[in-house]
């Protein structure tokens, strides 16, 4: 059973005094988690945050009593969202989530994030129960007008890094399922612990200023530590003062354990060079190489380009990362984004020859030019038959 909260400006007494029945999916609508900002000590290291109260509607000052009264009549939920939460979602809410041991998933909608709370307390989530967090993120950090005038980008990732620790660093013996932000995850913090029961790793969002300096190490130190993963997914875009591509593993790093068992990888702008394309995959059934965002956005709209840059793997390169690829015959999904260049056919007739049971192919190729004419459908797909895929999507973009 899931719960979603949303934040309402008409206070908290919606719930009765009955038990709900275990087969529903409740939406509370007017339950208000938030707590009160004015209360925040004036010598906390975030003092700045205590001047945003005069922002606030008196009404939505309320503590989140309500909330946890509800849970005591709700013994079947085990998935919590919260929603529409503008001014943020306070630690008071989430220790009385993590108070419910039938609580196993947290999950926070784009409206939902930590822009305007107090930071957490440091090592509060320690004896968590959580297995799932789901913290999505937007291509950069959701900022609201009010938040705009009143502090930095800076201070904004590193309070939302000081809550993401509190609740990711309690729930690393329990952990199956992580999708974080990747500018503001304590990478770093995640390193010094086991996740014995990780399954599913994803990062999203945009990379930091400096990942060229840090990101590939810790990551490989961290995968270490993630022995039953079988899902990673690195979404996130490169910011124009990056040098290099998304690498996972460092091209001296020895194998992984762990890794071989993954079912699904994902890649946003992969290095070639990169020393996972080296491991011996024997379950891998989804692969993705892919661009994040779309390389049409950042090449045809400046509020893309001004920030991010998107160097989209060649034809050539493509070929050789399958080509060195070590999967088996599990493979039933691919999604290449690539630009052409004289390996196009080659690449095409690996595809479909190198991959037994494959089923659903994405390709999304850029010409070198606009004035190129590339006509597949009679030289390689005729020659080499897509019959046995039954979904292809292959698409030529100037």
């Amino acid at each position: 059973m899931t719960l979603i909260l949303r934040y309402s400006d008409f206070g908290a007494g919606c719930l009765s005094d009955t038990a709900y029945p275990a087969h529903a999916r409740a939406l509370i609508s007017n339950t208000l988690l938030h707590d009160t900002l004015a209360k925040q000590s004036a010598d906390t290291e975030s003092s700045w945050f205590s001047k945003s109260s005069p922002f606030l509607d008196d009404r939505r000052l309320k503590t989140a009593n309500e909330f946890g009264k509800a849970l005591r009549y709700l013994p079947f939920v085990r998935s919590i969202t919260f929603t529409c939460a503008v001014q943020g979602v306070a630690w008071k809410a989430l220790k009385l989530c993590l108070s419910f041991p039938q609580v196993k998933s947290i999950e926070f909608a784009k409206s939902a994030t930590f822009e305007l709370v107090a930071p957490f307390p440091t090592g509060a989530g320690s004896i968590s129960c959580l297995e799932e967090l789901f913290y999505p993120t937007p291509l950069i950090p959701h900022l609201s007008s009010v938040l705009r005038g009143m502090t930095t980008l800076h201070k904004v990732c590193k309070l939302e890094t000081a809550c993401l620790s509190t609740l990711v660093l309690g729930m690393s013996s329990t952990a199956r399922s992580l999708v974080m932000p990747m500018l503001t995850t304590p990478l770093r913090e995640m390193v010094k612990a086991d996740w014995p029961t990780l399954q599913n790793f994803s990062l999203k969002g945009s990379l930091p200023d400096d990942v060229d300096v840090w990101f590939t190490e810790c990551l490989t130190s961290l995968l270490l530590r993630m022995p039953t993963l079988r899902c990673l997914d690195i979404s996130a875009a490169l910011p124009v003062s990056t040098s290099k591509r998304c690498r996972v593993l460092n091209c001296s790093a020895s194998p992984v354990v762990g890794l071989e068992g993954l079912r699904s990888l994902t890649i946003a702008h992969p290095d070639p060079n990169d020393a996972v394309f080296s491991t011996t995959f024997s379950d891998l059934a989804h692969l993705s190489l892919r661009d994040w965002p779309r390389h049409y956005d950042i090449v045809s709209h400046r509020e893309y380009s001004n920030f991010w840059r998107s160097p989209i793997l060649s034809a050539t390169e493509a070929l050789s990362v399958l080509q060195h690829l070590q999967v088996s015959d599990k493979l039933t999904t691919l999604e290449l984004v690539y630009s052409t260049d004289e390996a196009d056919d080659d690449l095409l007739i690996f595809i479909t020859k190198a991959f037994p049971k494959l089923r659903h192919l994405q390709l999304h190729r850029y010409r070198r030019s606009p004035d190129e004419t590339v006509d597949h459908t009679s030289k390689t797909i005729q020659e080499n038959p897509l019959g046995r895929i039954s979904s292809c999507e292959m698409s030529t973009i100037k």
